[in-house]
């Protein structure tokens, strides 16, 4: 499988929920943006991880017109879209770029032009959140807090910055097997 297919077959995976069979079923979740199962107790990060999340989160912060949200979400439009807004029970489109915290890219479609269609019910509530904040053709820079609730990010052991695009925003998928 090219490299390409792979990397978009992984992002997909990680953003989309999981989701019954059909031709509307979603992958199974995995990786930093999917929402964190109920059942599996998550590990609770070290000192030296909390602090690199810290770190990575007050530089993005410090950054002319970012936001950090109550939920500690750390958000920044670079471009505002003038499309439609999605809601939460919408699919959203997106193109991404994910950096490490000393800016290696560690997944990117925008150079290759791919999207990646998911349910924004089916991501963490952090990347929901700044999917919420955007419209269609408007670019942004967020990055998630460990989180507890959510999970925080098991997949990687320190934190990750999203530039994304909203491409489009669908309507919600039918319920698995309708």
């Amino acid at each position: 499988m090219p490299m390409r297919s792979i990397r978009l077959v992984a992002l997909a995976a990680a953003l989309a929920a999981a989701g019954g069979c059909g031709p509307h079923a979603a992958p199974q979740p995995m990786g930093h943006f999917a929402a964190a199962p109920v059942a599996t107790p998550r590990p609770t990060p070290d000192t030296a991880v909390r602090q690199t999340y810290q770190r990575v989160l007050d530089q993005v912060a410090a950054e002319p017109g970012a936001v950090r949200t109550r939920s500690g979400l750390v958000y920044r439009d670079l471009s505002q879209g003038s499309g439609p807004a999605p809601r939460e029970s919408d699919t959203v489109t997106v193109r991404y770029q994910v950096k490490a915290p000393d800016g290696r890219v560690v997944e990117d479609s925008t150079t290759s032009g791919d999207t990646v269609t998911v349910a924004l019910t089916a991501i963490r509530p952090c990347v929901r959140e700044a999917m919420l904040r955007m419209r269609v053709g408007g670019v942004s820079r967020f990055i998630c807090p460990w989180s507890e609730e959510d999970g925080g990010s098991p997949a990687a052991p320190a934190p990750v910055v999203v530039e994304a695009t909203l491409v489009a925003v669908g309507q919600p998928l039918p319920p698995p097997g309708h």
